[in-house]
């Protein structure tokens, strides 16, 4: 499933679980935008917005089936 630019999406529970302590905290809740596609990626690039906590960051590669996707 390749996701579509500009989808809002969160990472699922699932892979928060799979997370350190550190970065399940940066992105538990989070609401990122599908900005594109590396050649040859398996998936998305995702731009998380900074906030009043965190720092914007952009996730690399990460399975569609890991994200929840948003209403837009």
């Amino acid at each position: 499933m390749q996701l579509k630019v500009g989808t809002r999406v969160r990472l699922t529970d699932e892979r928060i679980l799979q997370l350190d302590s550190s970065s399940a905290k940066r992105y538990r809740e989070r609401v990122g935008t599908v900005i594109g596609y590396r050649p040859g990626a398996k998936g998305p690039l995702v731009e998380f917005d900074a906030d009043e906590e965190r720092r914007s960051e952009i996730l690399q590669d990460v399975a569609p089936a890991y994200f929840d996707v948003l209403p837009p």
